[in-house]
């Protein structure tokens, strides 16, 4: 054993609320819309060249996270029916 895992054990003997932090919770669970709130752009001024590029650059983002969300929930119903 490490050391980091002997101290890992023992604030879990100690403090027992500890292992709840490891635990899996629908509270841990990232939505979208949170995800957006959270990363707010800060864009350029109007009519600029980096303002269309960052505007098409957060644009795709939005994009890939609204299909990985979607076809997590695809994933975990497939886990689930099984």
């Amino acid at each position: 054993m490490t050391l980091t895992t002997l101290l890992y054990f023992k604030l879990a003997k100690e403090l027992p609320i500890f292992i709840y932090l490891f635990r899996k919770s629908e509270a841990t669970t990232l939505t979208v819309k949170e995800l957006q709130q959270l990363l707010k752009p800060e864009f350029s001024e109007s009519g600029s060249n980096a303002r269309m590029y960052k505007g098409d650059v957060y644009s795709a983002f939005i994009k890939y996270v609204r299909e990985a969300a979607s076809k997590s929930k695809i994933i975990s119903t497939i886990d689930y029916m099984h």
